[in-house]
Order: structure tokens, then sequence, then C-alpha cells
């Protein structure tokens, strides 16, 4: 049952929260005393900014598409101190532009759900998919690349991203869907064959692995532009756990913690916790969340970049596609990552065409996609072509790995599958050794040493390849495949 906001007896919230709300409310010119939760009463209301509808107005009551209000601030008035009475969707049917922010700081969920979705922009007509479009193939180190009837290499790059600063123009991402299975992926970069792009997995409605095929038709397109602002902190209600679907988010967005996105582009950068699922992450991370905090991202597409700082363990699955920079992991920057159970079968990460040295660099201990050492934790594939190295680890760190069939790494990079850099400032070493333990003496390292290339773990349960002048150290847990 819903408490008043504003009393002092059982159930009341904290003064720091009556604070908060005695401000908002005298913004707007309300008075605070007696003031209770207000049912919202509709489980359902519809904003069409742009009245593609020829039907919105904000004297509407918002409760259907043919009664759809026209501005957020028509919105934000139905949702101030509104309470939820049942599991409530807000469709928006059209871009808001220029519009207010749709502020979540103030709603009481009270147990129900609060669904944000947009309307696909379509911003390409397209022909077909044609020859050239090939389906990744994490095995092979292959990416998903597309090639249309109709599109150019510089047609293209008006529908890439443009802060990921490979010569695209858009100023926002933009995805492809087959309009046949309804598959859709993000595009990411120019590809390497003529007139091809390279994209993020195909995802089907469910985030399941989708099909994006030759002869089939497509489209372009981009989710409703909407900015949204809730609480960054105060009382559980201001922190509104809502679900946002298929939106384009304006950079001027924040969001409280445990937001869930699905299908969107961001063109701004998260700033706490969150799960994002098929997201297009353009503009990196920066969460100050405390460090039990877990940001997850379910396939999609992330961006990073040299200022990136992720204060939890960051969860990664379904492929998603990691770019730009490449991700240091450190405490500054990325303090942990995880690779967890998605909706694919095999749990994998992708680093592809990074500007930075590397895919990973690894600054500080850290398992990736690797047994515990209990047995436990969930196994995954770190797969693709990071830049000069596919990971790169520093003085005194270890990265773990898993040596399994079907998850021993294959990150890569065109000089070098790994590396570690030396005692001696901007340099990388491409050798290694390995402890080798007869029982009896000799026991030593190995002589001489090997190439850094995953091809070269030795057989054993724990494959390893030691840098000793650093006290550095890449572990495979489990048995090398054949």
């Amino acid at each position: 049952m819903a408490t008043p906001y504003a009393s002092d007896e059982a159930g009341a919230t904290t003064k720091a929260a009556r604070t908060q709300i005695a401000l908002a409310l005298a913004a707007r010119g309300l008075a605070s005393s007696a003031l209770y939760w207000r049912p919202i009463g509709a489980t359902g209301y519809w904003v069409d900014p742009q009245n593609e509808s020829g039907r919105a107005s904000d004297t509407n009551n918002g409760t259907s598409d043919l009664t759809p209000f026209l501005t957020t601030e028509r919105l934000n008035r139905v949702l101030f101190f509104g309470l939820l009475t049942g599991n409530t969707t807000i469709t928006y049917m059209s871009d808001d532009t220029v519009g207010a922010f749709v502020d979540i700081s103030f709603v009481n969920l009270d147990s129900y759900t609060l669904e944000f979705v947009g309307t696909w922009q379509v911003v390409h007509t397209g022909g077909t998919l044609v020859t050239g479009t090939t389906a990744q193939n994490p095995e092979e180190n292959g990416r998903q690349i597309v090639k249309t009837s109709d599109l150019a290499a510089h047609d293209w790059l008006s529908f890439i991203w443009s802060a990921l600063d490979v010569g695209g123009t858009s100023a926002f991402p933009v995805a492809l869907v087959d309009t046949v299975t309804h598959a859709m992926a993000w595009i990411v970069s120019p590809g390497t064959a003529v007139n091809t792009v390279n994209t993020a997995a195909p995802k089907n409605a469910n985030f399941s692995a989708g099909t994006l095929t030759v002869g089939n038709g497509y489209e372009l397109v981009r989710g409703s532009f909407l900015a949204v602002r809730s609480a960054q902190s105060g009382p559980e209600w201001a922190q509104s756990p809502a679900q946002f679907v298929n939106f384009t988010f304006r950079d001027t967005t924040t969001f409280g913690p445990n937001v869930r996105t699905d299908v969107c582009g961001w063109t701004n950068t998260p700033s706490t916790s969150f799960t994002a699922r098929n997201c297009y992450l353009g503009a990196g991370i920066q969460t100050t969340n405390p460090s039990g905090s877990t940001p997850c991202l379910i396939g999609g597409v992330l961006v990073t970049t040299v200022g990136d700082a992720c204060a939890g363990a960051l969860q990664m699955t379904d492929d998603l596609y990691v770019t730009g920079y490449g991700m240091t992991i450190d405490a500054a920057a990325y303090a942990g990552v995880q690779i967890i159970t998605g909706y694919i079968a095999t749990p994998t990460v992708q680093f592809q065409d990074c500007t930075g040295p590397a895919g990973i660099v690894a600054l500080t201990t850290t398992t990736i996609g690797a047994p515990d050492a209990a047995g436990g934790g969930t196994e995954g594939l770190v797969w693709g072509t990071g830049n000069h190295y596919g990971l790169l680890v520093g003085p005194g760190a270890t990265v773990v790995l898993s040596g399994n069939e079907n998850f021993a790494p294959l990150v890569t990079g065109t000089t070098q599958d790994f590396g570690f850099y030396t005692p001696v400032a901007g340099t990388i070493s491409t050798s290694a050794r390995y402890w080798v333990d007869t029982g009896s003496p000799p026991s030593g390292w190995s002589d001489p040493p090997f190439t850094t290339q995953w091809d070269n773990f030795t057989q054993g349960p724990d494959s390893q390849a030691q840098y000793i002048s650093t006290n550095a150290a890449v572990i495979l847990i489990g048995p090398r495949p054949t």
C-alpha cells in the first residue's frame, strides 16, 4: 500500500527524501503538506510529439492511439507523484526531438512494471541483401558482414555512427532489419570487401540468434528520439527501474539505477548500473556506482573510450561487439569483467578494430570467461581482431581464460594473439615460457621460449604462458582442444 510522502507516520519517507520531494513540488508551484501518491488509473498511455496520427493533443486523455498526448510535458503531469495500479506501458508513436525529459524521478511503481515503447523510424528502405552477406562465425573469427543491392561504400557512411571515428556521418546508431526474418543487426563500420559493412550479431525479437538471408529485403532503422531523466539517488521509489524499448536516447538522458533498455541506441554515456539487451552504447561507460553494481550488456555494441570507468564488474554475453578504443581492465577503468549466460548457446564477446593497442589491456589480474577456483562460473569465448594484439598483459597481472573446447580464446591482432608489456616503457614482448615440473630436478622454465599464440599453449589442465621479467601470465583453465 502506498504511504503519504510528506508525513511523519510509520512508513513515511526519510527526512532527506521529504526535502527532495518538497523541492520538486516547490519547483512546480505546489505545496507539500498532506499530499498522497495519486493513482495513475490507466495502464496505457500514448504520446505522438510529431502528430503523425493527426489526432495528438494535450487536451486528449492519452489512453489510446486514437487520443494520444502531443507532448512529453503533458505525460509528465500524469507521472508526477503517480502511483501505478497495474503493469503500465507508455507508447511513443513518433520522435520527441526537442521536448522535455520524460521525468520518472517521482513515480511509485508499487511492485508493477513501467515500460516505455518507441516506434521504429525507417531511415532507408533498401533493396535486397546480396552475395557477400556473410554470417558471423566466431570459431573462425568471422564477424557478420552485410552487402546490399543498392548501397555503395560511400552510401554506408551515412548510416555509421560518427563518434566511432571510422568515417561515418550518422548522428545516431542505425540498425539493419531483414524484412523477412525480422532479425536486426546494428551497423558498426565499413567492411574490407567492396561495398560491405560490418555489423553486430543479428538478433531476433526474443534476443535469440537471428539470420540475415541473401535475397531478402531490408530496412535501416533507428528508435524514437527521447530524453529521460530519473533520480540518481533518493528513496526506493525514486530509483524507478523502468524499461525502455526501441528508443534513441538524446544525449542529455540520465538514468537512475537498475533501468533496463532493449534495442536502444545510446548517444550519451550511462552513469549507473543498468541492463542493456541488444543495444548500441555509442559513448562508452562512466559508472560511479559502488563496486557492487553490475552493469550488464547482452548482445549489441559497446563503443569504448579512453576515459571509460566502470566501478562494478561489467557483465557481457551473446556476442557483444566491443570496439572503439578497447577495454582496459584496471581499478581506474573497467574494474572487472564477467562473461555470463545469455540467450544463445555459447556465451561470447567479440573485440573488433579497437584503436588502442589491443582489444583487451589487462593491467590487473582478472578472469574472463573461465571457471573459478571452485569449479563454478560461466565459461565464455573471447574472439575477434582487437588491433595490433588481441590481449596485452601488464606487469604483475595474470589473465585467466578457459582452455576448454569451444571456449579457448581466439581474440587476436594483426601483430600477434597476445603479448606482455616489458620493463622498458612502450615495448611489448611476444615470447613466453611455461613452468616444467618433472616432479624431481631438473624442474624449471621451458626453453626455448614460445611465441604468444593461442595454438602454442602446452597440453594440460592449466596451460600457462609466463613472462618472467614482469611476473605476468596468461593461464588457460581446462584441457586445450586437440
